[in-house]
Formats: structure tokens, sequence, C-alpha cells
């Protein structure tokens, strides 16, 4: 996160901090669509394909700085680390399963992916605020160009 903070005064330091948060949700996006693709292994392929697309869609949105994307997709990452996670700390604490706790690890880093991306849609919409009434200072002191505000030339 050292390399977020450092970077949060600008919008292109917060337009790079989403770029984990686009990654993972691809990541998401081709686990869950193979995992719809298992068809015969499950009974409800159809769920599987549904939260593939959700993730592409918020691939997408997190890429366009959309901060209601970054809240779905911090949300539908929080519900599968309440879901996954028991499961695996099970693993790790009964059997001493060195993947499970690899996938403890990257559940934990994808969250926080997340996170950032929260933080750096909304530091790059507050930045792009502020940077607004600059230009509207530089465009309100020049000339009028409506037909109802100039003067015909004489």
């Amino acid at each position: 996160m050292a390399w977020y903070r450092s970077e949060a005064g600008r919008p292109q330091g917060a337009r790079m901090a989403v770029v984990n948060a686009v990654g993972v949700s691809v990541f998401f996006a081709v686990y869950f669509v193979g995992f719809s693709r298992l068809s015969p292994l499950f009974k409800r392929p159809w769920l599987s394909l549904a939260i593939g697309v959700a993730f592409a869609v918020i691939a997408w949105g997190i890429r366009r700085m959309s901060r209601a994307a970054a809240i779905a997709g911090l949300v539908l990452c929080l519900g599968w680390v309440i879901l996954h996670m028991p499961s695996l700390l099970y693993a790790v604490y009964r059997y001493g399963n060195g993947m499970a706790l690899f996938w403890v690890i990257v559940d934990i880093v994808f969250l926080s992916f997340y996170l950032i991306a929260v933080r750096a849609t909304g530091a790059y919409h507050n930045l792009s605020a502020s940077a607004s009434p600059a230009r509207m200072q530089t465009t309100s002191s020049q000339r009028p160009t409506s037909p109802l505000h100039s003067r015909p030339d004489r």
C-alpha cells in the first residue's frame, strides 16, 4: 500500500492503483467461467457462469474508475472470503495443508487489492472534482461565445 499512498495526489497514481483489482477480477471471471464449463460435476453451473460474468463486468467497471464497481468487487470478494476461509483454515489447522495456507494468503491479498481499488477510485473522483473548478475559472475568464452575451463588432 505504500506505493499507492505516495501516488495519492495524482490521478495517474490512482489509475495505477486499480490495475491489481482489474487483474484479480479477470482471474475470478476466468476461474468461475472455468467451473461453469465443468457442468456435469456441479448442480448449478449457471450460478458459476453468472458470477464469472459479474466479475468480468466488475473488471471493466474498475478499469473505467467506477466506484460502484470497486465496491461491488469488494463485496463479492468479501463474500467469497467469508464462504471460503473457514474450510481453508480448518484444512490448515487439522491437516497442515500447505496448499490451503497458500489460498488463505491469496484470498487476503485479493481482498486488499479490492480495498485499494475502492480507495483509488474514490481518490480519483475527488481529484477530478477538485480539478474541475480550476478548469471552470480558466474558461470563465475567456470571452463568452454565446450570441446572447457577445456584442456585435462595430
